[in-house]
């Protein structure tokens, strides 16, 4: 993984496909293209203009939190007591609040951030897509897309 300095990023996944995004170069043995998608927190300056009815806004400037500091697991795991579901679950919850403080700004300010519950629920907005994936049985076939993929005991 590319991005492992990103700090608690909402999402790091690999994303691999078929070489031309056929099905003949798989049979074919052609290695498969992968590439990493990182969804993450950040800090941006704009520049904004209004002028005769239209907005235009520029990124100047974008930060990322990037961190080599060691971090207490923000992570908490409650292992789910209903048995009588017969399968072994937990409850994760991530605890920690995000906060971005770009160099530069005035640590009084506090810096931009969002709370625990903003990071959950918009990290689980992801969690029935990655991982899952695509298939097809030949190159003529309908593409299958399997998702919500669960491991029971």
């Amino acid at each position: 993984m590319n991005y492992k300095d990103v700090y608690f990023p909402v999402l790091d996944a690999i994303i691999v496909s078929a070489a031309d995004g056929t099905a003949s170069s798989v049979y074919k043995k052609v290695p498969p293209v992968a590439q990493e998608c990182i969804i993450t927190w950040c800090v941006k300056t704009l520049n904004s203009s209004y002028a005769e009815g239209k907005y235009q806004e520029t990124v100047v400037w974008t930060f990322l939190n990037h961190t080599t500091r060691q971090q207490q697991y923000p992570w908490s795991v409650i292992p789910n007591t209903d048995y009588s579901l017969d399968m072994i679950s937990f409850d994760i919850n991530f605890t920690d609040n995000i906060t971005i403080q770009p160099p530069g700004t005035d640590i009084s300010f506090g810096g931009y951030g969002v709370s625990n519950e903003s990071f959950s629920r918009t990290q689980v907005l992801f969690k029935d897509m990655f991982p899952s994936f695509i298939t097809v049985t030949n190159s003529t076939a309908p593409a299958w897309w399997r998702v919500k993929v669960f491991e029971w005991p």
